[in-house]
């Protein structure tokens, strides 16, 4: 009656009036009944209640959402009572790491007024530590509005229905950003997805993408949701939350909380005590925690795991059932991640037999073995038989599934991929555009897998030297990316990271280390600077550094690189292994011997503990280390490293395998830097013949070889055999890759060398010519590799007694490697060096002395 009476009094009233329903997030009132029923009066409402925006006319209504950093920055120094500044660190950090949510900032800055022994540069590390209690602050203010952080979240989470809260509980595992609706499929009905969905939208709890299906929680909600869950009791259904989070994580690659993981134990050590190991319920669950393991990079546990399973299905339901037969499928596709490819193989042979005599040959499950076992044989090496078994599965794929269905599409894919590696660039180039002319015609431009095979395209372009066209496609791939799924998609990043690396070989410099820092932008925008995807790009923006010949920033960022790979994902994770041996690479270009020695010895040792000594990985980083010996001149060493490496290529991979003879190649070149040239010599022959019986087509590792055996004739004071096998190479390397492709050019100034040291000079000299200019053309003037044909030029015009040319040349040269490596670099004061030379030569002794101090100076500086 009172409110009846309150409505009617408004009614009558003539007068201007304005009534406030401040916080009306009550979905059991109804506020219409609260109305005045007239034509005039102002009415405000204020509510996390989407629904209540039905109250209004839509230019009525207005959303309210996170701060902009300017306004979170000024209400954190006003609660904080401290003197604003934009250009305040800390304060930039707190406010970041609050997601500029308003409640957290001025909570966060009456705390720091409240207690004196918390500034600005304080707040973050407690907030880690005490995040309950500081979400849980309550201010001391004459606002009536009295909640904290977390009480303001528990007022709407107390709201939600029980399924919606199990659905929150499931979200607190996963990262708040981007989570994709989709994921949810198989264990929920979607519409049940979406009623939980629409219920915490209701509540502002959770913010919908339409368009790209995915939900984002705000960081502060989501640490409020995982602090819940941690600390309220809501682990009684744990089983079925257990079989939830597997499901997700089968979905969700590389967020594998540690919880998550334990609660995967739980589950199978469950089913193992109530139900019996033999029981298939138990070992569905064995087999799950295996794939969990093997997402984990806990590649010998998952194989363990694997193999047990296997043993009591062939006891159970045998040999020949389904189920056994997709258990033997992931122990070989765990031998494979673990290097044990004889085993995977092995095993892979076994499954495609068991198949076609159960289900036989034309069975899609028979033919997805057989394309299994023909990518085995890829890995091992035995191109041969991947391309043959590759070619009739094609074949098979195209007589039961059609052309256009997508396992045939994948198998051309496949293919492709061993014509490349057989050095068959041509062949793979026409399967590629044959690929994505039905691809475009199937599934459409616009497709994911079309755009991935675009990019394929254009890789196999850049592989033929096809420089101009592999940029265009490339350009083209971003393009639609940026179209189709929008310019902050992990698509749209990746094309535009593969583009990043098409300009470097293409030497546009300029353009790689722009995209290359925009790729790490937006990836830290999105994912998070922790984020392994972040990491591998920041990775890729430091080689990007060392290719633009910036040897400073580049160190700097892999160094910081590795520092959150061990924070993020453990020291002995395989990809934080890679990152080491990166940085140990980059030490060893710069210079930095020691570091680099010392960095590829914990290398190796942590990958015989991790993955085993024969795994590929522990192999590749031993002949690393092996070549860093060599560069630090302990000749001794690397030869007793890489004559240990050797046989157990062989024995893993076996004599053929691309890997064993590249380590003999390796081995070959230690001997000849020991001065042990017939040995050096009978092994780049062997070499070389066992790579043409391998390959047997004209590929780029045939001309790397022939090069190196040409340089182990030179050495060996055999000029005329190094100079015929240096034409015969580069003729190769120009059927195979083309005229301008950098491998060519960098043989073409191979070869030049070797004239110059015949003393054919004239023909040194036109060839070097034309290496500078074709250098210029393609990567461009300010590339490492055209200032140094420059210098030979150079040194090519002082042989020849073109004085006035040399001097021209070298001094246009070292201004150059002054503008791209700076005064202090090895190649600068090399070049310096080269000039005094000259100056010498052409009788100007006084600048040449000058020159010559200068460099000492520098030296030493």
């Amino acid at each position: 009656e009172e409110v009846e009476d309150v409505k009617n009094f408004l009614a009558r009233t003539q007068g201007n009036w304005l009534c406030i329903f401040d916080n009306a997030d009550n979905k059991e009132v109804f506020l219409k009944n609260y109305i005045p029923m007239c034509t005039h009066g102002n009415i405000i409402v204020t509510s996390r209640l989407r629904e209540t925006a039905q109250l209004s006319s839509p230019q009525n209504h207005i959303d309210l959402g996170d701060l902009d950093r300017n306004s979170a920055l000024e209400l954190l120094f006003k609660h904080a009572h401290v003197e604003p500044s934009k250009d305040d660190y800390e304060a930039q950090a707190v406010i970041t790491a609050l997601g500029c949510h308003a409640l957290a900032v001025s909570t966060a800055g009456a705390y720091i007024q409240a207690n004196p022994t918390c500034g600005l540069s304080d707040y973050l590390l407690q907030f880690e530590k005490q995040k309950q209690k500081l979400l849980n602050y309550r201010m001391q203010s004459l606002d009536p509005y009295s909640e904290t952080v977390l009480s303001a979240f528990m007022l709407s989470f107390e709201r939600v229905s029980a399924a919606t809260k199990y659905f929150l509980q499931i979200c607190s595992f996963l990262h708040p950003t981007a989570i994709p609706v989709d994921m949810f499929k198989r264990a929920i009905k979607e519409s049940l997805v979406f009623d939980s969905i629409d219920e915490l939208c209701q509540f502002s709890l959770v913010t919908y993408n339409e368009r790209e299906r995915s939900l984002l929680f705000h960081s502060i909600i989501h640490q409020c949701m995982a602090m819940v869950f941690g600390t309220s009791g809501y682990w009684a259904e744990a089983e079925m939350l257990q079989k939830e989070v597997l499901l997700l994580h089968k979905q969700v690659i590389g967020e594998h909380h540690p919880d998550t993981l334990t609660s995967m134990n739980d589950l199978a050590e469950t089913y193992y005590n109530f139900i019996g190991e033999h029981h298939p319920d138990t070992l569905t669950s064995m087999n799950n925690l295996a794939a969990v393991y093997l997402n984990c990079g806990k590649l010998k546990e998952a194989e363990m795991l694997e193999e047990e399973v296997l043993q009591l299905q062939k006891q159970v339901i045998g040999e020949q059932h389904p189920d056994t037969l997709r258990s033997m499928v992931n122990l070989a596709s765990t031998y494979k991640a673990r290097g044990k490819l004889e085993e995977a193989e092995k095993l892979g042979v076994e499954v495609v037999l068991l198949r076609k005599q159960v289900i036989g040959e034309h069975h899609p499950h028979t033919l997805n073995s057989m394309a299994n076992l023909a990518y085995t044989y890829f890995a091992c090496g035995k191109l041969e038989e991947a391309e043959k078994l590759g070619k009739e599965v094609l074949l098979l794929y195209k007589q039961v599934m059609g052309e256009g269905h997508p396992k045939t599409l994948t198998s051309m894919h496949n293919l492709a991929m061993t014509y490349h590696a057989r050095g068959q660039q041509e062949e793979a180039g026409k399967l590629e555009e044959g690929l994505l002319q039905l691809q475009k015609q199937v599934i459409g431009e616009h497709h994911p897998d079309t755009l991935k095979s675009m990019a394929n395209l254009a890789g196999t372009y850049q592989a033929c030297g096809k420089l101009e066209e592999a940029v265009k496609l490339s350009e083209e791939v971003v393009l639609l990316h940026k179209e189709v799924t929008g310019e902050h998609h992990s698509h749209t990043l990746n094309s535009m990271a593969k583009l990043t690396v098409t300009y470097l070989v293409c030497g546009k410099l300029e353009e790689a280390e722009k995209l290359g820092k925009e790729v790490v932008l937006l990836h830290k925008q999105v994912i998070g600077e922790h984020h392994p995807d972040t990491l591998i790009y920041m990775n890729n923006l430091a080689m990007t550094y060392h290719a633009c010949g910036k040897p400073d920033e580049a160190e700097k960022l892999e160094e910081e690189v590795l520092l959150l790979q061990k924070q993020v994902i453990g020291e002995h994770h395989l990809d934080t292994l890679k990152f080491m041996a990166n940085l140990a690479g980059t030490y060893q270009a710069r210079g930095k011997l020691e570091g680099a020695e010392k960095l590829f010895e914990e290398v190796v040792l942590l990958c015989k503990q991790v993955i085993g000594e024969h795994h590929p990985r522990t192999l590749s980083s031993m002949v690393s280390l092996a070549a860093t010996y060599l560069a630090r001149g302990k000749l001794e060493e690397a030869t007793q490293l890489e004559e240990e490496v050797l046989p157990l290529l062989k024995q893993v991979n076996g004599k053929h395998h691309p890997e064993t003879l590249k380590s003999m190649n390796d081995l070959a070149v230690i001997y000849e830097a020991s001065g042990k040239l017939k040995e050096a010599e009978r092994l780049g022959k062997e070499v070389l013949l066992l790579h043409k019986k391998v390959i047997r087509q004209p590929h780029r590792d045939t001309v790397t070889y022939m090069n190196n055996l040409a340089m182990t004739y030179h050495a060996s004071g055999q000029l005329e055999e190094a100079e015929k096998l240096e034409k015969e190479a580069l003729l190769l390397q120009k059927q195979v890759i083309g005229d301008h492709h950098p491998d060519t050019l960098r043989s073409m100034a191979n070869l030049a060398g070797t004239y110059w040291a015949c003393g054919k000079l004239e023909e040194a000299e036109k060839l070097s010519e034309e290496v500078v200019l074709l250098r210029k053309q393609v990567i461009g003037e300010l590339h490492p590799h055209t200032l140094n044909s420059m210098a030979n030029l150079a040194a090519t015009y002082l042989a020849c007694g073109k004085l006035e040319k040399a001097k021209r040349l070298q001094e246009e040269t070292l201004l150059l490697f002054k503008q791209v490596n700076g005064d202090h670099h090895s190649e600068t004061l090399k070049s310096m060096d080269d000039l005094a030379l000259i100056y010498r030569a052409c009788g100007k002794l006084e600048e040449a002395e000058e020159l010559e101090k200068e460099v000492l100076l520098l030296c030493k500086q």
